[in-house]
C-alpha cells in the first residue's frame, strides 16, 4: 500500500540543499544568505551536545551504581555466616519444609538433602569414606554413633529413591526417614 502523503523527492532534495549549503559553506565561506541556517544548525548542535553530555554523565552515573551492586552482590556470596549454627537450622528448616509440602517429589528433595549433610557430618567426625554406605559401615567397625541403625535406615530410604526407578515415597515413610535423620543429627551436633 503506498502512502499518498510522503513525498521523498521533497525530502532528498531537502538534505540536497542541506549538504549543498555545506559544502558552498565550506568552500566560499558563509554567505548572507546561508548565514541564519549555520545559525540554527550551530545553536541545534550545541543543544544536541549539551543533551548528550548530560545523558553520558546520567549513564555514568548509573553504571558505576549498578557496579558497586554487583561487587556487593557477589562479596555476599563468599561471606562466612557470622552463625554456623543458623545457617544449619536453615538447612534443617528447609527440609522440614518440603516434609511438610504435599508434593512426593518435594519429600524426595528432603530426604536427598538430608543424606548429604549426613555425609558431611560423617566426615567431619572422622567417617571418610567414599559415599554415606562406606561412612556408615566405617561408624560400625569404629563404634561411636548410637544412633547409627537410624542413620542406615534413613540411608536406605534415600538409596531407593536414587536407584529404584519409579520408588514411589509415601509421606509416613519420608516422615520416619527425616525423624531418623534428626536423631543422628542430634547426636552428631548438627542440631
Amino acid at each position: 500500500m503506498l502512502v499518498n502523503y510522503l513525498n521523498f523527492e521533497f525530502w532528498f532534495y531537502q538534505i540536497y540543499l542541506l549538504l549543498n549549503s555545506v559544502y558552498y559553506f565550506i568552500v566560499n565561506g558563509a554567505s548572507t544568505e546561508t548565514q541564519p541556517i549555520w545559525i540554527i544548525i550551530g545553536i541545534i548542535s550545541i543543544l544536541g551536545s549539551f543533551i548528550f553530555f548530560i545523558w553520558l554523565l546520567y549513564s555514568l552515573y548509573k553504571l558505576q551504581k549498578l557496579r558497586k551492586k554487583e561487587e556487593a552482590d557477589f562479596i555476599a556470596g563468599f561471606v562466612v555466616a557470622a552463625n554456623p549454627k543458623s545457617e544449619e537450622a536453615e538447612e534443617w528448616q528447609d527440609i522440614l519444609d518440603h516434609i511438610d509440602s504435599e508434593n512426593e517429589a518435594q519429600w524426595k528433595l528432603a530426604l536427598i538433602d538430608a543424606d548429604k549433610i549426613l555425609e558431611n557430618l560423617l566426615r567431619e567426625n572422622g567417617y571418610g569414606g567414599v559415599g554415606v554406605g562406606e561412612s556408615l559401615k566405617l561408624a560400625e567397625t569404629q563404634g561411636g554413633i548410637k544412633s547409627l541403625q537410624d542413620a542406615w535406615q534413613a540411608h536406605k530410604t534415600r538409596n531407593r529413591i536414587a536407584h529404584e526407578p519409579g520408588f514411589v515415597l509415601t509421606k509416613r515413610e519420608a516422615k520416619i526417614a527425616v525423624e531418623s535423620y534428626k536423631k543422628v543429627f542430634e547426636e552428631l551436633g548438627f542440631l
